[in-house]
């Protein structure tokens, strides 16, 4: 995912032709940046909701329930039976890592396209007319 991302923004700054609203870019990273947190926040309620230590459903006694205990504890945030990023918490972490190089794309371009713009305005500004 990284890697499509980063070709986007690359290719969009090697074009040399950018055309948006500045302002409309801005509210799109913020927006990244706003989902960011609310996912960070699930994350955060996954981590410690999904998991438990015990279900009271005779873990003490029984093997069975001491195995399905277990592999709730698995799915919540990985482990033995259940690679991290197949649990609750990774599938979420990977939700936050994707929109995290979505909004980091839409930055690169954004701050390349203001310093391409200040760059060109200097220039301008530097062209003496002839009358």
């Amino acid at each position: 995912m990284a890697d499509s991302w980063a070709a986007l923004a690359e290719a969009a700054i090697a074009s040399g032709q950018l055309d948006f609203d500045p302002d409309k870019m801005d509210g799109c990273i913020r927006y990244c940046d706003d989902f960011i947190q609310e996912l960070t926040l699930l994350r955060k309620r996954a981590d410690l909701e999904l998991y438990r230590e015990t279900l009271g459903i005779g873990e003490p006694d029984i093997q069975t329930a001491q195995a399905i205990v277990k592999k709730f504890q698995e799915k919540a945030r990985g482990g033995d039976g259940i690679p991290q990023e197949s649990s609750a918490v990774g599938y979420i972490d990977s939700h936050i890592d994707y929109v995290t190089q979505i909004r980091d794309a839409l930055q690169k371009v954004r701050d390349n396209y203001q310093t391409t713009d200040a760059d060109s305005a200097a220039n301008l500004g530097a062209v003496e007319v002839q009358q």
